[in-house]
């Protein structure tokens, strides 16, 4: 029985299952899901399992059922607060606004499978993923940037749903189209100057003021050698962290310009905003026993490492 219990979770991945744990049609258990009323039907949001999270009013999310009785189509309760769309095995909701509506599963002649209570709950706050809460960043003009906040209900409640958030630019900053996203964000770049990005969900709001800034403007560089990882080959790769340091802050989007005979191969990527300002290098190293002497260039401000193995 463990065993078979086992196989089940695993199957079940992120999805609702009805487990009948005793092999009666009578007696079942929700797994990774909410009970419906009626005890026939296992429901979950597509992000978590807890039906009791409230969905964010005018964003849009999934529903996930499973259910000891084959339901045929929806319905809501109270439309004015939200729609369902029946969607192959998934049930797609629309938030419209604030309010209690039951989810409704009904069967071919229109005969209750079983229901579910759904709450909308109000845009009061959005939170940020910008590193250390800031709202204020320096940011490279001309580099690209990822800018993601979550809609917050009363009394701090975290919702779910996307598509509730609006996104809009003033000063020399810029939206940019990002083709993969994850929930509410949005792209931006901007020229030299100052600019914001604002991000609206009701009457919330988020703010991001950020100065783009050229790379003359860096003052100093950090560098940092997080690791020295050997390769079958007998070479290595050395990681090497940079940090742009700027009169306005860590300066995002600046990544090393490298030079130094013994620097055979060098990959490198800038850390968005969601983390602290850095860019990391990846430095070939070619022969152990010999020191590679390797210098960064940011602007017109310098910064050497020695890298041996």
């Amino acid at each position: 029985m463990k065993r078979n219990l086992l196989i089940v979770l695993i199957m079940a991945g992120c999805s609702p299952v009805v487990l009948h744990t005793d092999g009666s049609p009578d007696q079942h258990a929700c797994l990774n899901g909410t009970d419906g009323q009626y005890g026939v039907a296992c429901f979950a949001w597509q992000s978590t399992p807890d039906l009791t999270v409230p969905i964010a009013a005018g964003s849009r999310s999934t529903i996930k059922v499973a259910s000891d009785l084959g339901f045929m189509q929806v319905g809501s309760s109270n439309p004015s607060v939200a729609l369902f769309d029946l969607s192959g095995s998934t049930i797609e909701v629309q938030a419209i606004e604030p309010g209690f509506t039951d989810l409704v599963l009904e069967d071919s002649m229109g005969r209750i499978v079983d229901r579910a209570t759904i709450v909308v709950a109000d845009n009061v706050a959005l939170g940020s993923s910008v590193y250390g809460g800031a709202t204020h960043v320096a940011v490279l003009a001309g580099s690209s940037q990822r800018f993601h906040v979550s809609t917050i209900g009363p009394g701090g409640v975290g919702t779910v749903g996307v598509g509730a958030v609006t996104f809009s630019v003033q000063g020399l900053a810029n939206l940019s189209t990002l083709f993969v996203k994850e929930g509410d964000e949005t792209g931006f770049w901007g020229y030299q100057g100052h600019g914001s990005i604002i991000a609206r969900a009701g009457s919330a709001i988020s703010v991001l003021d950020v100065d783009f800034l050229s790379e003359s403007a860096v003052t100093s560089i950090d560098l940092y050698v997080t690791s020295i990882d050997l390769r079958l080959d007998g070479t290595a790769v050395a990681k090497v962290v940079s940090v742009a340091q700027t009169t306005y802050g860590q300066l995002y989007g600046a990544a090393c310009h490298w030079s130094g005979l013994s620097v055979s191969a060098v990959t490198q990527s800038a850390y968005g905003i969601d983390h602290a300002a850095a860019s990391e290098s990846h430095i070939l190293l070619g022969q152990s026993g010999t020191t590679y002497a390797a210098t960064c260039a940011i602007g017109s401000r310098q910064a050497m490492v020695n890298l041996r193995f």
